[in-house]
């Protein structure tokens, strides 16, 4: 789910994003995933077809030994769009700013109308007509 996310920051598209700095991601690493439905599995054998099926629900977490929080996250994906930037239709590299993360929602929202504004060179007209 973090996928679309992380990309459209990389080309430029998201500069900001509502959500706790300080709050921690949840993230799990694809072989932690493997390696507990393995264990499920073997724990578990093979079904018996004759038997009452049983339901085992298994939670899988890293945050609580390896937390990410997200500005660590913010500055993580900054770095790495900045030694590594995706390029544009013409080869040149997508410069990005560090990812602004908001706790209100109404900073938020003010953050994305300036952002619109800016890609549309509303922000050029609106202060050429006040003058």
């Amino acid at each position: 789910m973090m996928d679309p996310i992380v990309l459209c920051y990389g080309k430029g598209q998201l500069t900001g994003f509502l959500v706790d700095p300080k709050g921690v991601l949840d993230v799990v690493p694809a072989d932690m995933v493997v390696n507990a439905t393995l264990a499920a599995i073997a724990k578990h054998g093979v079904v018996n077809t004759d038997q009452e099926p049983e339901i085992n629900v298994y939670q899988i977490a890293s945050s609580a030994i390896n937390p990410l929080v997200f500005e660590d996250l913010a500055e993580l994906l900054y770095n790495h769009y900045k030694s590594t930037p995706c390029m544009d239709s013409k080869g040149v590299p997508i410069r990005v700013p560090l990812m602004k993360l908001f706790d209100s929602v109404d900073d938020y929202s003010d953050h994305l109308w300036r952002d619109a504004k800016e890609r549309r060179g509303l922000m050029n007209a609106m202060d050429s007509s006040d003058s």
